[in-house]
């Protein structure tokens, strides 16, 4: 019989969907970092390809440091935190009173989902910029 402190694994072991979506979850969140949100092409022989990574690198060595560090912080280092957290919460043996407090902590951070929208916004104005 598992104990009221144990993780969720240990109290739940027959629950497979969520391990598995939480590891899905997380490979899709890498390659929605790599792949490219947006691409062009001009005149059937160039083209640009704009992802996360590549435009926070790109905007850091046009010193544009505070789009950088806002796209770097809503779309990597956030989700990337959440995915932590929730990793945790499932694999982590803990008493039910931190688990309420990670659970507020959970739904506070699920008010801040919508910041990823505004890099999106950011990249399109971006590649507006660049001649696009």
């Amino acid at each position: 019989m598992a104990r009221r402190s144990d993780s969720l694994i240990t109290r739940h072991p027959w629950r497979l969907d969520i391990p598995l979506a939480l590891a899905a979850a997380i490979m899709l969140l890498v390659l929605g970092w790599t792949l490219p949100l947006l691409e062009t092409r001009t005149l059937l022989f160039w083209r640009d390809e704009f992802s996360i990574l590549g435009n926070i690198r790109a905007l850091w060595r046009e010193d544009d440091r505070l789009a950088a560090g806002l796209m770097l912080g809503a779309s990597v280092i956030y989700p990337a935190g959440k995915a932590v957290m929730l990793l945790w919460f499932l694999v982590m043996p803990f008493p039910a009173r931190m688990r309420g407090r990670v659970l507020r902590l959970l739904r506070f951070t699920e008010r801040w989902a919508f910041v990823d929208v505004i890099v999106i916004a950011l990249i399109i104005w971006r590649a507006s910029r660049s001649g696009l």
